[in-house]
């Protein structure tokens, strides 16, 4: 049965975090942004580290070159990545610079140097018509947003970070446009975002860029890593009008569950994909029952 608990700090819009929070774990949410707690800071991932890194030292030199977007500072935005290991911190920003480096050697960043009208880092907040809904768009190139993704950098090629990514590049290196494969299928968590992004923008076609960051490497017998094979895919596509609006729904729904008084939730369950993502407990996993009794159970 669904528990009612009371909200004590209303949900005043919806992002494409909180939705996927709604969406993966609604307790979660309630726990994390409505029952009035403190507000939890977390760590970056590596991954996500590193491409907040990348995104700034381009989104810095873009603005330079340009001369446009004077409200752009590299260490304003670098100040955003949040880890305390700074040995951890300092291998991100090396990363990073080694990425953006070879972005600079292929000519990768022409297309935003060229372009008519290119806006970094923008927060917009759009109420009508529909739920509320706050984004911030790291790139809008001639009115498309435009994203970096960095997922498959770190990983040392023997398992896909996920379906599809071995297809995606049968490129030997370099700069492979218009991978033929569906971002509903490969990864609907970045359709949803893109899909924000062009509500945000009032765009109606969906339309969007993702340039993917990876690398293919095996490890030799002795397990040292190879020399690593750098490749850019550029995702040049449209979101399907079907997958928008499933995804208004999704909002609609969330948004009628979430302004009320109180809100209904199932009590939480522990599952490891929910409460163990990535190998890390959920950021208000010592704020969850189902999460504390599972590690009861275990020392048991």
């Amino acid at each position: 049965m669904p528990m009612k608990l009371p909200i004590i700090k209303p949900i005043t819009y919806i992002s494409p975090t909180s939705l996927k929070q709604w969406k993966s774990c609604q307790y979660m949410l309630y726990l994390y942004r409505m029952a009035g707690m403190p507000y939890i800071e977390f760590e970056s991932s590596m991954a996500a580290a590193i491409g907040t890194a990348v995104e700034s030292y381009v989104a810095a030199y873009v603005s330079k070159t340009r001369g446009d977007n004077p409200h752009i500072k590299l260490q304003t935005l670098l100040d955003k990545i949040k880890m305390l290991d700074q040995d951890k911190l300092k291998e991100a920003l090396d990363t990073s610079k080694i990425i953006a480096n070879k972005l600079l050697e292929m000519n990768a960043l022409l297309p935003l140097l060229e372009a008519g009208e290119v806006l970094i880092g923008r927060e917009i907040y759009r109420h009508s018509p529909g739920p509320a809904i706050l984004g911030i768009i790291d790139f809008l190139v001639d009115g498309i947003p435009l994203d970096f993704k960095c997922r498959g950098w770190n990983k040392i090629q023997k398992v896909s970070p996920y379906r599809g990514y071995g297809i995606i590049y049968k490129s030997t290196g370099g700069i492979n446009n218009k991978p033929s494969t569906s971002i509903e299928e490969t990864n609907p968590e970045w359709a949803a975002q893109l899909v924000f992004y062009n509500w945000l923008t009032e765009r109606d076609d969906n339309q969007y860029k993702i340039w993917e960051i990876c690398r293919f490497s095996s490890p030799d017998s002795a397990g040292t890593p190879a020399e690593y094979d750098f490749r850019l895919a550029i995702h040049d596509n449209r979101v399907s009008k079907a997958f928008s609006e499933e995804l208004t729904k999704d909002c609609e729904s969330m948004w009628e569950s979430v302004t009320g008084l109180d809100i209904d939730v199932l009590p939480p369950e522990y599952s490891q994909w929910k409460c163990i993502p990535f190998h890390s407990p959920c950021i208000v996993a010592d704020r969850c029952s189902a999460y504390r009794d599972h590690l009861d159970e275990e020392m048991e």
